[in-house]
């Protein structure tokens, strides 16, 4: 702030000098051209008649005659410089030998500026020479006072400093009003900021004016809003991973106590026991390795190892792997894949990991006797798989952030809530999209483009 004031200090005076300076100048040069028209005219005067006359030249009078059309001083000069009349009968000095005459007494106007007499005057002088057939002759110099100028320059002066002290009070109540009105709001916000970064996410920046730092406190607040909203999203993934742990792990646990105790002799129990045991620990490491993938995958270390593939067969195979479940909870998968579809360069096994977690979806949130279609097709730039189902459907509230990490469409359903994400990134690695539209009691339709072309990433 003070070194803006500086500046504007600076430039206001400098201004104002600038400004003198040209009404200085414009005074001189007007008194300037008012003196040569009047020599010009002397010295053609002088010239074409005065210099023709036989008899011997009264200077004195030409002098007097010459200063009746002017307000200035007249004098005459022979060309030594010696002075032949002034029209004030000022003979203080016999000879001038101001620049200006010299110069005049060389054939060229010159002008001077200087102090003459007792107390001191300022005068501007303007010299011209005076010629005749034969050459220069002498020189006439017109002079007047420049007390009245003097004057007027100063009293301007005094206004241009009047005023630019009387522009710089107004800067400065403009300056205190914005220090009220962008400083402190500047500095409520530092303190507010300080407070987010030793992270108290609950408190809002006090929003005053609707200008640029309005627009940055309703940033603030709707980052604010979106951290709190993913630390909701990240406590919920924690309960829900833990639950999703403890539930196999609780089984297995259980039924390892119980195949110890030395009642435990029936065959059927045991083998039950035992199956029940394989699946918890089959269902714990898939918990996990889709926790290790979602790990590598924030971290961007995931590699595609990718090679040619037909996703007819990927999805003719998916569908194989599925059936068994699908037919116990009595829903039927339906297929239509185009006849004669292009091979893509993708990575088989995480291809099948984003296909059978979509179908996953599809079967946990589809009620007995709903269907799922599986279709394929090409595009100009590549192939798309539809998984669609009468399924239950997703909340309009939800759907923008299905994909989101930790989201779960519904939070009573088992997984972890990073499945779609999982593999939205995977799809977005292949150079692809994925795209879900939902509609509650109707059912969802999941779309995954690959495309033809090596727009692919490995990370």
């Amino acid at each position: 702030m003070r070194s803006n004031m500086a500046v504007i200090i600076i430039t206001i005076f400098a201004f104002e000098a600038f400004l003198i300076i040209f009404v200085n100048s414009f005074y001189i040069n007007n008194i300037k051209d008012i003196l040569l028209k009047q020599a010009i005219s002397a010295g053609n005067f002088y010239h074409d008649y005065i210099s023709t006359q036989s008899t011997d030249i009264n200077y004195q009078e030409l002098a007097i005659s010459l200063a009746q059309s002017s307000n200035a001083e007249v004098q005459i000069t022979d060309k030594t410089g010696k002075l032949l009349a002034d029209s004030l009968w000022n003979y203080e000095s016999t000879k001038i030998d101001t620049p200006d005459i010299k110069v005049a007494l060389t054939g060229q106007t010159e002008v001077w500026q200087g102090y003459t007499g007792m107390p001191p005057e300022a005068v501007f002088s303007l010299s011209y020479p005076l010629k005749t057939r034969a050459g220069i002759t002498g020189a006439v110099r017109y002079i007047t006072s420049l007390t009245d100028v003097k004057r007027v320059i100063g009293n301007i002066t005094k206004i241009l400093l009047a005023a630019g002290i009387a522009i710089l009070f107004v800067i400065a109540l403009i300056g205190l009003f914005l220090s009220r009105t962008i400083v402190n709001p500047v500095k409520k916000l530092i303190e507010q900021t300080e407070e987010i970064a030793a992270g108290d996410y609950t408190i809002r920046l006090t929003k005053k004016y609707d200008d640029e730092i309005g627009a940055l406190s309703d940033t603030m607040n709707h980052m604010l809003e979106e951290i709190n909203k993913n630390d909701r999203l990240k406590n919920e993934f924690i309960s829900s991973i833990s639950h999703e742990l403890r539930t196999p792990l609780t089984a297995i646990n259980g039924w390892s106590i119980t195949l110890r105790r030395p009642e435990m002799e029936d065959k059927e129990s045991i083998d039950h026991g035992l199956d029940i045991i394989e699946k918890e620990s089959s269902r714990l490491s898939s918990l996990l390795e889709e926790l290790l993938d979602f790990s590598k995958l924030s971290s961007g270390k995931i590699t595609l190892h990718l090679e040619p593939l037909n996703i007819n067969d990927t999805v003719t195979s998916i569908k194989d792997q599925m059936i068994p479940r699908a037919q116990r909870q009595n829903i039927e998968i339906l297929m239509d894949l185009e006849q004669g579809i292009k091979n893509i360069k993708a990575d088989p096994d995480r291809l099948k990991q984003v296909l059978i977690n979509i179908l996953d979806n599809s079967l946990k949130f589809t009620e007995k006797g709903g269907r799922i279609y599986i279709r394929t097709e090409t595009t100009d730039r590549g192939i798309i798989v539809q998984i669609r189902d009468t399924g239950i459907g997703i909340d309009s509230s939800v759907l923008p952030v299905a994909k989101k990490k930790f989201c779960k469409g519904n939070q009573k359903g088992a997984g972890s809530g990073i499945g779609l994400a999982i593999c939205e990134e995977i799809v977005l690695l292949h150079g692809g999209k994925l795209n879900i539209e939902s509609e509650l009691q109707k059912g969802t339709e999941v779309s995954v483009f690959l495309p033809f072309n090596d727009a692919v990433t490995n990370c």
